[in-house]
């Protein structure tokens, strides 16, 4: 998962309950979808640390739109 995020250009996207979609390809060429969701740490009103909640393979649209916007 981390070398999807950290060194791909992955696709962000909102999901609900204030989790975000994180659409990917790994080096051995699967595409993935990574779910997470904001951890808030102190006082920031913004957080800025994510801890992924679960992933799985892309459906064929999801695979598809990634496609479109790479």
């Amino acid at each position: 998962m981390e070398k999807v995020i950290v060194e791909d250009e992955p696709i962000v996207a909102r999901a609900r309950a204030g989790r975000h979609a994180v659409y990917g390809q790994t080096a051995a060429g699967h595409y993935i979808v990574i779910f997470v969701e904001a951890v808030r740490t102190g006082r920031m009103r913004q957080p800025r640390i994510y801890r992924p909640v679960t992933a799985r393979e892309m459906t064929g649209a999801e695979q598809q739109r990634y496609q479109d916007l790479t």
